[in-house]
């Protein structure tokens, strides 16, 4: 089963906070992200300081992008969607 990973996911697991261990887990089995959610971690990045292209490279360079994360495109019908679930889970 993939793993969809939201962005407080992976900042635990990339700041080695609380979580970490279990997002290592869905990483090990390949894991999926939106741009969206991509985005807000390359923010969060830059607001702690960081490079975000030196930050993107050496995820890429730990095979993080691409081989255990695929950040896939956040559309329209996704955005639908993703509504649908909120309203569903009230």
């Amino acid at each position: 089963m993939t793993c969809v990973l939201d962005a407080s996911a992976f900042l635990a697991y990339l700041f080695e906070e609380r979580g970490a261990q279990m997002v290592t887990l869905a990483l090990r089995d390949g894991a999926l992200m939106s741009a969206v959610n991509f985005s807000e971690v390359m923010a969060k990045v830059a607001d702690r300081g960081g490079d975000v292209d030196d930050s993107r490279q050496a995820l890429a360079d730990r095979g993080l992008l691409g081989e255990f994360l695929r950040v896939v495109p956040f559309d329209q019908d996704q955005a639908i969607r993703a509504a649908r679930l909120i309203a569903a889970l009230k």
